[in-house]
């Protein structure tokens, strides 16, 4: 069998717990041939073969990409397509226009419709989701293109949900997300369970923490260090975490690594108020850490801080789990549906400093609690990498195929 993988960015060592590598993985393990087709991060072209036989494409050009599936299409047909994302994912839109032309299944996946610019108000505080919804800003069929005279605006609106409008089948692998796809009226979603495996962290390639970044961590060595892992946005509650540092008890002697795919540096909002509350002592600021460098920073730290307003999923917590570390993170979908509060983390109300602080303080203090939900992770992570788990995603391919 033959399967086309869609996505924005992905296929890298930083992205390897991303459900369409894991999928890719499990289905190349399987006897299937796998071709990837991201966006390039480099802005150069890369054609390589990853983890066995799944072939990977990235290149900067919109052309060369066309010209790509168009050929992929008509000398060798996949079987299905499947296009993950819709935030920078050009290529999935021409792959889901394809598979439509060339008749080919077409199923699509998103990690949170609650990211979506033209669904929500505020993508950085989505909830309460009934004054922030806008249901009929998505543009799902063609005729509403011209329903006013932003036609331009318009076009583009649709296009970016082609996939999700005209998917053979959506899966979700959080459950949030169907009440919001019967709200838009998508009646063909499901959901499957985030899967996983043991091949998050490459023997590929293990590049070592840069020596600027050890030095760092290492110069506050005896410091109980908490790590954040997230970008600068606002819904990733990094502002909440640093009020909550602030009132952290002096005695516990703790210092957070900042880790965010965003920016090598710190951004002038994120310097301000480190330097506005005095805490400029308490953070080493290490940007981008990629692959098995990241692998590192977790091992080096105590506990791991999720302050999420909102979350597609949430990888951190997987990840911390995965490295056997304690987490403290937010109420909120779709954490909540695999964080349960005392059993494999502590729970914490969104935007909350204070109640923040207290679950840290708590987690530093109590080597019982920490030995309980760290164990309770690991007991979490192994059903999502179960054989049960991974059979559900195989079973769907299979039985999509048949339809």
């Amino acid at each position: 069998m033959k399967i086309l993988i869609v996505t924005s960015y992905g296929f890298n060592l930083r992205m390897r717990n991303f459900i369409e590598f894991i999928v890719a993985r499990l289905l190349s393990q399987k006897g299937w041939r796998v071709t990837a087709v991201a966006e390039s991060e480099q802005n150069k072209k890369e054609h390589f073969q990853t983890d066995g036989n799944i072939s990977v494409l990235k290149n900067p050009s919109k052309i060369s990409i066309f010209i790509f599936l168009l050929k992929k299409f008509i000398w060798d047909r996949p079987d299905i397509v499947h296009v993950f994302n819709m935030r920078n994912n050009h290529q999935g839109i021409l792959a889901a226009v394809f598979s439509k032309i060339f008749l080919v299944p077409l199923v699509f996946t998103e990690y949170g419709l609650l990211h979506d610019h033209y669904l929500i108000t505020d993508r950085d505080n989505p909830y309460p989701l009934n004054e922030k919804i806008i249901i009929d800003g998505p543009i799902l069929s063609f005729l509403k293109i011209f329903k006013n005279r932003q036609i331009k605006n318009n076009l583009k609106n649709y296009l970016f949900h082609f996939g999700l409008a005209h998917a053979d089948s959506i899966i979700f692998i959080s459950k949030h997300n169907l009440e919001i796809a019967e709200k838009l009226g998508l009646r063909n979603a499901i959901y499957l369970p985030h899967i996983f495996d043991n091949q998050r962290w490459s023997d590929q390639d293990k590049i070592s923490l840069e020596e600027g970044k050890r030095t760092q961590i290492e110069s506050n060595k005896g410091k109980n260090f908490i790590l954040f892992v997230g970008q600068l946005k606002l819904r990733k509650g990094w502002d909440i975490m640093l009020k909550a540092i602030k009132n952290i008890d002096d005695k516990l002697n703790i210092c957070l690594l900042f880790v965010t795919a965003s920016a090598n540096k710190e951004e002038k909002e994120l310097a301000q108020k480190i330097d506005d509350m005095g805490i400029r002592d308490k953070i080493i600021f290490l940007g981008k850490v990629d692959g098995y460098a990241l692998k590192e920073v977790y091992e080096k730290s105590a506990a791991v801080i999720v302050p999420s307003l909102y979350e597609g999923f949430g990888l951190a917590v997987t990840e911390a789990w995965e490295m056997k570390k304690p987490v403290v993170a937010s109420d909120v979908p779709a954490i909540n549906e695999h964080l349960i509060n005392e059993v494999n983390g502590l729970s914490v109300p969104p935007g909350d400093p204070a109640s923040l602080a207290r679950a840290i303080e708590r987690i530093l203090k109590d080597p019982d609690l920490r030995q309980k939900i760290t164990k309770g992770g690991l007991n979490t992570l192994e059903k999502l990498k179960s054989q049960e788990t991974q059979n559900q995603w195989l079973d769907f391919y299979k039985s999509f195929i048949k339809k």
